[in-house]
Order: structure tokens, then sequence, then C-alpha cells
């Protein structure tokens, strides 16, 4: 009993370091922000067209409809987009360049701006 305990254990500790990793990883260290991302011009439109049909209200566990809700997930909602561990939104992958310009407002601090 003793060994599957022990067993058990090591297998989570094992995938809570792959998760850990994971999550490190999301950022592109080689993306250069050469420009401010706008809250209200670029990035609110790129999650009311994308990601507010299942999220908001509550629905799909994330409400995404102001700077603080979407500020508070941001980094989620990276890995999502990147298809980290589960890719959104559902009905296909971003193009490369608004994940880009949500990493650069992530990378920026998250200004409400």
């Amino acid at each position: 009993m003793k060994k599957t305990n022990i067993s058990l254990l090591s297998i989570f500790l094992i995938l809570v370091l792959v998760l850990v990793a994971c999550k490190k990883s999301i950022y592109d260290k080689k993306l250069q922000c050469n420009s401010t991302i706008s809250f209200s011009n670029q990035i609110l439109p790129l999650v009311e067209n994308n990601c507010t049909v299942c999220h908001s209200a509550g629905e799909a566990g994330y409400t995404l409809t102001n700077h603080s809700n979407i500020s508070a997930n941001a980094e989620d909602m990276l890995s999502s987009m990147k298809g980290i561990m589960q890719l959104m939104p559902q009905d296909g992958a971003l193009p490369d360049s608004l994940i880009q310009q949500f990493e650069c407002w992530i990378k920026q601090g998250k200004p409400n701006n």
C-alpha cells in the first residue's frame, strides 16, 4: 500500500512540474513589441470577436467582458490561444499576428488604455 501511495505521489508531482513548465513557456522570448498595444482598440475587439461568444456572463468558466476580467485571465488565455493545454477559440486558431498582439499587451503590463 505504501509503495502505491509513493508511486501515485511521484506521478502527481511530475504532472505538476510539467504543467508549471508549460505555463512558464507560453511566452515567445524572441517576440519584439515595438509599439504600444491598446486595450480598447486592439485587445478588447480581439476578445469580443473571438472569445465572448462562449465566455460572457460566467459561461464556459470565464467572464471576459472588461479589462479587469481579461487582465486577470490573460496568461491562461494566451496559453489557450497557443494551444498549450486546449486550443481556443474552439472554432480554430487565431492568426499569429493577433496572438502576438495579445502577448505584447501582457508583456507591456496589461495596460487599461
